[in-house]
């Protein structure tokens, strides 16, 4: 990772030259063959290409306004449980700092299972 700090700046080494696929594949893929209705209802095709990074891969696979329903029913539905208790605020910061730059965490169908179990114990057990 040093090499690559050195190589390339923080911003790459933070995560891991994924932001590198941004120019090299999401703009251009974007150019040649979006639409207003992609921009949005997204319109991604993952085996292309893909960000890797939570917030954009969110946009390209839903655009604005499906990422926009998507994220709040998720803050409408799961991020508030956790929020409603004080104990659970860091440990909800941690996670969502974690989904950013990990990539693939929300829109992964077999991760949100595990995920809304993970909401419903943590809220069954400080709720004691």
């Amino acid at each position: 990772m040093y090499q690559i700090y050195k190589e390339e700046g923080l911003i790459t080494m933070i995560f891991s030259t994924r932001n590198q696929s941004i120019p090299n594949d999401l703009i251009p893929y974007i150019r040649e063959k979006w639409t207003w209705v992609n921009f949005l209802f997204g319109g991604s095709n993952f085996h292309i290409a893909r960000t890797e990074i939570e917030i954009i891969d969110l946009f390209w696979f839903f655009g604005l306004l499906g990422g926009a329903i998507y994220i709040y029913l998720i803050h409408g539905i799961l991020i508030r449980t956790f929020t409603e208790n004080i104990e659970l605020r860091i440990p909800m910061l941690f996670l969502g700092l974690c989904a950013v730059f990990a990539g693939s965490f929300f829109t992964n169908a077999p991760v949100i299972p595990y995920f809304v179990v993970l909401v419903f114990q943590l809220k069954f057990t400080f709720n004691r």
